[in-house]
């Protein structure tokens, strides 16, 4: 998925800001790699306080943002998030690029909404983009070789998944642990 945001007007946006929010899923910056064989099963461990921090969320300083560039709170599986620029100038674009988690157990279509608002300009542009579930019904047999456990389908981000290992670049893809249920963190 991508979202697109540009200033198609004669005035430059000031102190612009891009509200997404998911309905039914959640969204990840890249791909997410699961395991074939499901998640491993917990394990006692001896107490250590460095596990209990997350370094991924300690507030690092972080590099000045220029006056033109945005400033992001992307969180890994999240339901939501916001992007600022602080001078949004004429034909200047932001791109968000990832992928959508459709949850199964959500009764309706998954939707991305997508809110814009300027200091300088009156209302909001806010837009709403569903995206239906599609379900093909299948056995395991139909998916998966059941006597090599490799898959039958290839799944969607096979392409993700060739390239990391193409490039030996294994930061293009993350690679589930385990800990995260429905949008949400176990500790």
């Amino acid at each position: 998925m991508s979202l697109i945001v540009e200033n198609v007007g004669d005035i430059r946006a000031d102190n612009l800001s891009i509200d997404v929010n998911v309905a039914g899923g959640w969204m990840n910056v890249k791909p997410i790699v699961f395991p074939r064989r499901g998640p491993t099963p917990p394990r006692m461990e001896g107490w250590d306080p460095m596990r209990h921090i997350h370094f991924d969320q300690l507030q690092l300083s972080k590099p000045a943002v220029g006056r033109h560039e945005f400033t992001d709170e992307v969180s890994s599986r999240c339901e939501s998030f916001s992007a600022q620029c602080e001078d949004f100038r004429v034909g200047q674009e932001w791109v968000f690029s990832g992928v959508v988690w459709l949850d199964p157990a959500y009764d309706r279509d998954t939707v991305v909404s997508v809110k814009v608002t300027a200091a300088n300009l009156r209302g909001e542009v806010a837009n709403h983009f569903p995206i239906p579930k599609l379900v093909q019904r299948a056995i395991p047999s139909d998916l998966i070789d059941l006597k090599t456990g490799l898959p039958k389908v290839p799944p969607h981000i096979q392409p993700a998944i060739d390239e990391a290992i193409r490039t030996k670049n294994f930061k293009l893809v993350e690679f589930d642990d385990g800990k995260h249920h429905g949008g949400a963190v176990q500790d």
